[in-house]
């Protein structure tokens, strides 16, 4: 995984993934224009990052400088929804 390896985010299978699923369950086509929106709505939703800090700390990953959580792959998704196409 690029999170694993440590590569910035970035545009990939990856991030195709996560816009497909969002695409998916809200029933809409995955574009550009989808990808813009998708990172706005995720930018005004606050309790993400409380959900995945309370999920960080019940599912205790093994320490790691290296070792992503869901948490910090949904940061790094979302950052990656900011690079330019």
């Amino acid at each position: 995984m690029e999170l694993r390896a440590g590569r910035a985010p970035h545009r990939g299978e990856a991030l195709d993934c996560f816009a497909a699923a969002h695409a998916a369950a809200l029933n809409r086509r995955d574009t550009a224009g989808f990808r813009r929106g998708l990172h706005r709505m995720l930018a005004a939703e606050p309790r993400i990052d409380c959900y995945w800090q309370l999920a960080a700390e019940v599912m205790s990953p093994p320490a790691g400088p290296l070792v992503p959580t869901p948490g910090s792959a949904d940061n790094w998704l979302r950052a990656a929804l900011r690079e330019p196409a």
